[in-house]
């Protein structure tokens, strides 16, 4: 039988999303692409809803895209928590800005011959040149490169 303090931290436990419960393993565990995506379209499909619009606080609006990222995850991908996504997110979403902007200029560039290959082809090496890095979110970036942000 239990003890009265003891039902009475399970019973706090119950009462906090399972989205903040799992993933407290300490250990870390790279985002993989599909997990990535998974949270860009929580966020993009919670941005663009007309029902729930703009005019929520941060907050709130996290912890919908928590949920509806937890529920959607990629099979085997391990739930993830607000301040989790939100920070990957935000590291994520300044490497699809700035790589943005890079094919913007580039595309305005280039004549009007030229492939859309070519462009990104370009925009990657900048992107690399500018970053050290090689640009890790092409498919997210496909995903909000039409979206006005």
């Amino acid at each position: 039988m239990r003890s009265s303090q003891t039902h009475g931290l399970s019973q706090i436990r119950e009462d906090i999303p399972e989205a903040v419960l799992d993933g407290e393993d300490g250990d870390y565990h790279p985002y993989t692409q599909a997990e990535t995506m998974a949270l860009f379209d929580a966020w993009i499909s919670l941005s663009n809803d007309p029902i729930l619009g703009n005019q929520q606080n941060r907050k709130v609006f996290w912890d919908k895209v928590t949920v509806v990222y937890n529920a959607n995850k990629p099979r085997g991908a391990f739930r993830r928590n607000l301040k989790m996504l939100r920070a990957h997110f935000e590291r994520a979403d300044r490497d699809v800005k700035r790589f943005c902007g890079i094919y913007k200029r580039e595309a305005e560039q280039y004549q009007s011959g030229a492939s859309g290959s070519n462009i990104m082809r370009a925009a990657l090496r900048i992107f690399k040149s500018d970053t050290d890095n090689d640009f890790k979110f092409p498919d997210v970036w496909e995903a909000v490169k039409h979206l006005d942000r």
